[in-house]
């Protein structure tokens, strides 16, 4: 049984990031996964926008490999009040890439 476990947290530890480009910040932006955990955590936000800005906090780097925002009242408060186009845009790409792992992984 320690043998998937193992396979499990090694293919945790080795996914890729998604690179996009949001030009209106002038940033290259790495979406990294999150864990089912947090995706759920995330879900349960009763505000739409709420839950589009805790999906970027969680989920976008630099290329380094570190968050992109802190996750605090003023960064919400920021990414919330973001042109709703880009932030659907931003989100949008963070659903792909979700789903592109996911289908890499069924098919694997």
């Amino acid at each position: 049984m320690s043998d998937i476990l193992d396979r499990l947290r090694a293919a945790r530890e080795n996914a890729t990031t998604i690179p996009i480009e949001v030009e209106a910040w002038g940033v290259t932006a790495y979406i990294k996964p999150i864990s089912a955990a947090k995706h759920a955590s995330i879900r349960k936000e009763k505000s739409e926008s709420r839950m589009a800005a805790k999906f970027m906090i969680a989920c976008l780097m630099d290329k380094e490999g570190k968050s992109l925002f802190e996750d605090n009242a003023e960064t919400l408060a920021e990414l919330e009040s973001q042109d709703a186009g880009l932030v659907g845009w931003v989100l949008e790409k963070i659903l792909e890439a979700m789903d592109a792992r996911f289908d890499q992984a069924k098919n694997s």
